[in-house]
Order: C-alpha cells, then sequence, then structure tokens
C-alpha cells in the first residue's frame, strides 16, 4: 500500500515591475487622424496597466528635429498612474498638430530624448533605474 505524500511550496508575492514608456509621434502633415486613434485608445495600451496596477511614466516627444524647442523634448509632462484624469492628460500629451518636419526623424529624436544634455535637464526624471522601459513610434 502506498502513502500519499503532498509537497505545499509558497509562491513568492507577485512584484509588479514599474514601466517608463516613451511615445515618438509622428508630427508632419498627414498625422492628425493618427494622433485622434492614439489618444482615444489609452485604454487599449493601458487598461491592463491600470488593472494590475503597476507603477507606470508616459512621455512624449515628436520626429521634429528641425524645431528648436522639440528635437527631443518632452511636449508636456510626464504622466503617471497616479495623475488625475490620465485618459485626458494622454490625449492632450498625444495630440502633438501636423505641422512638423517633413523629414520624420524619430531614431534620432529618441536618441536625443534618451541622452545628454536633455536627460539630465529638460527631461530629466523620466527614465527609473528600477523600471523596465518602452519605445512606441506612430
Amino acid at each position: 500500500c502506498k502513502v500519499a505524500e503532498t509537497d505545499q511550496y509558497e509562491l513568492p508575492p507577485f512584484k509588479r515591475q514599474p514601466i517608463d514608456v516613451l511615445f515618438v509621434i509622428d508630427d508632419s502633415c498627414s498625422m492628425e487622424d493618427d494622433q485622434s486613434a492614439l489618444a482615444a485608445n489609452f485604454e487599449s495600451f493601458f487598461g491592463s496597466f491600470r488593472a494590475n496596477q503597476i507603477d507606470f511614466r508616459i512621455a512624449a516627444i515628436t520626429t521634429d528635429m528641425d524645431d528648436d524647442k522639440r528635437k527631443g523634448r518632452f511636449v508636456g509632462p510626464v504622466l503617471t498612474d497616479k495623475a488625475p484624469n490620465v485618459d485626458s492628460a494622454f490625449s492632450m500629451l498625444v495630440n502633438v498638430g501636423a505641422e512638423g518636419s517633413a523629414q520624420e526623424r524619430a531614431l534620432a529624436s529618441a536618441r536625443a530624448a534618451l541622452t545628454e544634455p536633455l536627460l539630465s535637464t529638460t527631461n530629466k526624471d523620466f527614465l527609473r533605474p528600477n523600471a523596465d522601459f518602452a519605445v512606441i513610434f506612430l
């Protein structure tokens, strides 16, 4: 006769990894409809983050490297999961207009946003050493 044995294991608590998300948004003349669609779909992007209480930060830049006011600079405040009305704030953040340079330089803009001098000045306090990082191009 065999005696049944039962092993019990305790799983460590699930750790929700924070994430920093940079949106690189094309602001050339044909992009207004795409920006509006992105703005309207905040829940598609971040609904699961909110449902799982993920600590997130969202920043946005444009593809315009000709305008001195843009060139990798954040177009608005960094949004967090703690921000009130983050859905509408996201909508305002990503609707950057369509008057940007016709030379879409998404990678150059992302690089400028994430390196010096912007990383320690205009765009400081966005990237966290303990957070995952994602870049989304539109």
